[in-house]
């Protein structure tokens, strides 16, 4: 999303926004498909519950996987629930040099948006493959 021309035909993108309050989670989310020159959003809404909660111990604090673009990385951590099974985490963080020092921020201007709604698309693909690979693996 950073560049205007950036929506490829038949692109799709995923956004999410979560609210959590008390045990329960309210996430709106936001489809966008691009077809040549329509460009569509469709908005749903739902309630979840939580079905497991994060185990305490981590055995790495290292991504499992990183997509860099111009500054922008979308890190994929996994974690295991209590019962064993993996699930996977999306971190995203743009770096910029302030003076002779590197910083970093989790905040994006509206000309990163594009490059973060690549680096998401990506990730999301990557994590869906290696869920998918995982299934095969334990039949």
């Amino acid at each position: 999303m950073i560049f205007s021309d950036i929506k490829q035909p038949h692109q799709t993108t995923v956004v999410s926004d979560l609210t959590v309050q008390g045990q329960g989670a309210s996430q709106q989310q936001r489809v966008e498909f691009c077809d040549n020159d329509t460009f569509m959003v469709e908005l749903s809404s739902f309630s979840f519950v939580p079905l497991f909660t994060m185990s305490d111990k981590t055995d790495s604090n290292k991504p499992v996987k990183s997509f860099r673009l111009r500054g922008i990385t979308a890190s994929i951590f996994e974690n295991s629930s209590e019962d064993g099974k993996s699930f996977y985490k999306v971190s995203l963080q743009r770096s910029y040099k302030q003076g002779d020092e590197w910083k970093s921020t989790n905040s994006f201007g509206r000309d990163d948006l594009p490059l973060v709604s690549l680096l998401t698309k990506q990730a999301w693909e990557f994590i869906l493959n290696t869920e998918s690979k995982s299934q095969k693996e334990d039949k």
